[in-house]
């Protein structure tokens, strides 16, 4: 490794600089995270492979170096380095620039330019082992946490990667990191392509082309890009000679055209920073959430539909150990602050403290999970007072903390999402004289059944004492409306909805049957959110003993999976219920496409349970299944409306069973259900039209902003 890829690199979790240790490691100077280096090629991964995604990413690290033993061995592809024939005619002249390959490869690309200074970057070490053979500069790591310094590249190219990433957001926001001001970035996506061709590598790779791109979807990812060029090429054709030609005598030909006259094309941009979206009179935006962001999708919808209409929008969140303290992504950035050291010590006193009480108190988790909360012991009771006690501390060292940074930011406008961030943001509006927006996803003094009333008593009093301050009020739907207009004697809030971004589902189911031998006769239930008390899935494993045509699949993770699978091999049906590992938020609605049911038996043991509408509901509706839900009063009202589904009581297996029966044992009534599920989410249940009421609040408010200034 040369010194000038060293002064390049720099650390994936901090951005500190790099220095050697041995001809085998290289360090942080600043967080002194160790990196190997092998046959000369830095390896640098993360160490944030986070939670749930851990094992996927290691499935597709395997996979990719899979594919690229076998095409090292024999390529894959027909006549594949074709397409680097317009693309190297497409950039034009680089002599005198710093190159950076992302998805490189064995080279082949790089090694047809004239650069100053040229680097490969790929997550196969085997195929950058062939590309350091041809006296290339080779990296290894993940697209998504780039290793190397703010503006270090004139020329980035990414070609016919994006459809394979994981998070392509992440790889476009570290790409705009590490590309200059002036500089060029040129990517090659599939346009409008056929994803099912891929069905062929079924068994062989788990991960081929995860997805294709059209005009919206490109203009989404690039945002704070500024498409120069674009044209089609024709993709891998067969003879050497004839690509070329064709390419030529149809390089002034639209794009659409030549769609229609040659079939499937692959699409290059050539992009670069867009320098008027750099602002300083910017309207500012500052969110704030009590949470590390990472699985909170409202929020992101939230600060990405804002920051794609001219604002710039800062999210100020909690860090945790898989998160970073600060991370960009789809053009907003998040800021994660930390616990004071006296709230960690803390945490860990409290930590004992509770698994004392717990074994003193005699009750294993499932004796906890009943919603009869007069059956607690003494013990038990003050076990419960005692978290409450660290639950407030916990929220006056995060407010502290959270309003400190929220302070420094000066913002316009300051979101805060639920009660536990409104007292930071509203100190932090008024130290900057900003507009203050509080977003309640829940009725959050409500959210958990086993805080006591002293600790609901004391978050209600501070949620009527702030909401009296805030310029405009936003909640998810119109129970919780209702009950905080009566509550707190204010004017109604505004509701906008928890709706996912509109997807056009392909409709194939075949990979969850095929891998799990499912025949198609029976229909697939699923449940996928995160495992955790008083859902009612104790009682939906039950209800499979009741079922007469279906299985229960289980997707998901969480604190008590392990007593859920217990409880399936008690029962034994093993045959009825199984669990499959989690996806990626960004796959939830297409992989939910896998089932014919989507279910949500939570269970009304707390107000805020009770007037719930949960996020994987709309997902469901989204992939377009029918519903078995609760009957309560905001499930009810979907289902009733557009008519996706049925109802049944939480608290019962049989009636569970009963509802599920309904639909599983009416093909036509399951299938009109589905149908009217496409339409709902179509019309009504997505983030394309609801997101335009929280920009319409903003601009409000801004207007007033500049009223006032008059």
């Amino acid at each position: 490794m040369d010194d000038e890829l060293k002064n390049l690199l720099c650390c994936t979790l901090c951005g500190g600089d790099i220095t050697y240790l041995n001809q085998e490691k290289i360090k942080c100077l600043i967080c002194h995270k160790e990196y190997l280096v092998q046959d000369g090629i830095p390896l640098m991964f993360p160490d944030v492979q986070k939670e749930e995604n851990d094992d996927i990413f290691q499935r597709y690290l395997t996979c990719y170096e899979k594919i690229a033993k076998d095409d090292i061995k024999e390529p894959l592809e027909k006549n594949k380095n074709q397409r680097y024939i317009p693309l190297k005619d497409f950039i034009g002249e680089v002599t005198n620039c710093r190159i950076l390959d992302v998805g490189a490869g064995q080279g082949t690309f790089l090694r047809m330019l004239e650069g100053k200074y040229k680097v490969c970057f790929d997550i196969s070490l085997n195929y950058l082992k062939v590309a350091k053979e041809s006296k290339l500069v080779a990296v290894a790591g993940n697209a998504e946490f780039l290793p190397f310094k703010p503006q270090s590249f004139d020329i980035i190219i990414c070609s016919d990667i994006l459809e394979h990433v994981l998070h392509p957001d992440k790889v476009i926001t570290h790409l705009k990191r590490v590309l200059s001001p002036e500089g060029r970035l040129y990517i090659v996506v599939p346009w409008k392509e056929d994803l099912s061709k891929y069905k062929r590598y079924n068994g062989i790779y788990e991960f081929t082309h995860l997805r294709t791109f059209d005009n919206i979807s490109i203009n989404k990812l690039l945002v704070g890009f500024k498409i120069c060029r674009r044209k089609g090429v024709i993709p891998n054709s067969p003879p050497s000679f004839w690509p070329y030609i064709i390419q030529k005598a149809f390089r002034f030909v639209p794009s659409k055209i030549q769609m229609v006259m040659l079939g499937p094309i692959h699409m290059m941009f050539e992009v670069n920073i867009n320098q008027g979206k750099i602002k300083k009179e910017t309207n500012k935006i500052c969110m704030l959430a009590g949470n590390d962001i990472i699985n909170d999708p409202r929020v992101k919808r939230e600060a990405s539909v804002v920051t794609t209409n001219g604002y710039e929008v800062t999210i100020v969140g909690t860090l945790t150990p898989r998160s970073q303290a600060i991370e960009d992504i789809d053009g907003f950035r998040i800021i994660r602050v930390s616990q004071s050291i006296l709230m960690r010590v803390l945490r860990a006193i409290h930590k004992s403290v509770r698994i004392f009480f717990a074994r003193l108190s005699g009750k294993g988790r499932q004796e906890n999970n009943s919603a009869d909360t007069n059956s607690l012991t003494p013990y038990s009771f003050l076990s419960r007072l005692l978290v409450d006690f660290y639950m407030i501390l916990f929220l006056i060292d995060t407010i502290w903390q959270m309003s400190k940074q929220a302070k420094k930011i000066k913002a316009d406008i300051y979101h805060a999402n639920d009660l536990d961030t409104l007292p930071a943001a509203y100190f932090a509006a008024r130290a900057n004289r900003a507009k203050l927006v509080y977003d309640a996803h829940e009725l959050w003094y409500e959210m958990n059944p086993d805080r006591t009333k002293l600790f609901k008593l004391i978050a209600s009093i501070v949620e009527r004492y702030f909401i009296k301050k805030v310029d405009c009020c936003i909640t998810v739907n119109e129970s919780i409306v209702e009950i905080m207009a009566e509550n707190y004697k204010i004017k109604k809030p505004v509701v906008i909805g928890n709706y996912p971004h509109y997807e056009k589902i392909i409709n194939d189911s075949s990979h969850l049957r095929d891998s799990l031998n499912i025949n198609h006769q029976t229909k697939i239930i699923l449940y996928q959110g995160r495992y955790e008390l008083h859902r009612g899935l104790e009682e939906l494993i039950e209800s499979a003993k009741y079922l007469e045509n279906g299985l229960i699949v289980f997707r998901g993770y969480g604190m008590n999976e392990a007593d859920l699978k217990m409880l399936v091999e008690r029962l034994n049906l093993e045959n009825k219920v199984i669990f499959v590992p989690p996806v990626l938020m960004s796959d939830l609605v297409q992989k939910a496409t896998e089932a014919d049911i989507g279910v949500m038996p939570y269970k009304p043991v707390s107000l805020n349970n009770r007037l719930a509408t949960p996020n994987k509901v709309y997902e469901y509706l989204m992939a377009n299944l029918a519903i078995a839900v609760s009957d309560l009063p905001e499930m009810r009202r979907i289902v009733e409306e557009f008519k996706v589904g049925v109802l049944f009581d939480p608290t019962s297996p049989e009636d569970i069973a009963r509802a599920i029966n309904e639909l599983t044992t009416n093909e036509s009534r399951l299938t009109q259900a589905r149908m009217n599920a496409k339409k709902a989410s179509q019309e009504r249940y997505n983030w394309e039209k609801e997101g335009g009421k929280l920009l319409q609040i903003y601009n409000s408010l801004m207007k007033g902003i500049g009223d006032e200034s008059e």
